[in-house]
């Protein structure tokens, strides 16, 4: 079929891991739409290696898949501009740097965060712990930005000692909440 259309009918999928859970809720609802529109998904784990994702990335994009979705990609790959230089279709999930050029789809990390605080400081609540994600993840500060947008819009001052850094795992965030408590 790929021989005689020039395309795969497939959509190739690069993750850095499958065992979290943001990852396999995302990864559920891709196939999930990917399959209501008659392809076939085709993914990849990095296992949070930058240089395996560009690896991927080049084989993926030479004949493979007809277009790539890269799930929280490290910083602004090089190989962007390759992808953009071959216009080859792709979309950046999850990454919130400057991406001149590129399809993003971004959860609403800051207007979320400030919203369920905001509803925890409308309840009356005034010291609200904060668990961060990863230092190197973009969404720990994107959070945690939220978090304070909602502090000082309810006048409460901002107390670094409710912040426990977390790594976006339930382990760690069960010891980050034993911490706070």
């Amino acid at each position: 079929r790929a021989l005689a259309s020039g395309r795969t009918q497939a959509i190739g999928l690069l993750a850095q891991e499958v065992d979290n859970p943001f990852f396999s809720v995302l990864i559920k609802g891709i196939d999930h739409e990917i399959s209501a529109a008659d392809h076939d998904l085709l993914l990849c784990t990095t296992h949070n290696r930058q240089e395996k994702e560009a690896q991927y990335v080049a084989r993926l994009s030479h004949g493979m898949v007809d277009g790539l979705l890269i799930i929280l990609p490290h910083e602004l790959p090089a190989y962007v501009s390759q992808l953009r230089a071959d216009r080859f279709p792709f979309v950046l999930i999850d990454h919130d740097s400057d991406a001149p050029g590129c399809n993003i789809v971004n959860a609403a990390n800051r207007p979320g965060t400030r919203e369920g605080i905001t509803y925890l400081l409308d309840l009356g609540h005034r010291r609200i712990g904060f668990i961060t994600g990863r230092p190197d993840v973009g969404a720990t500060h994107t959070r945690l930005a939220g978090y304070r947008d909602a502090l000082a819009g309810a006048g409460v001052p901002f107390d670094q000692s409710l912040i426990v850094e977390g790594d976006f795992l339930e382990p760690r965030g069960y010891a980050a909440a034993t911490t706070l408590l």
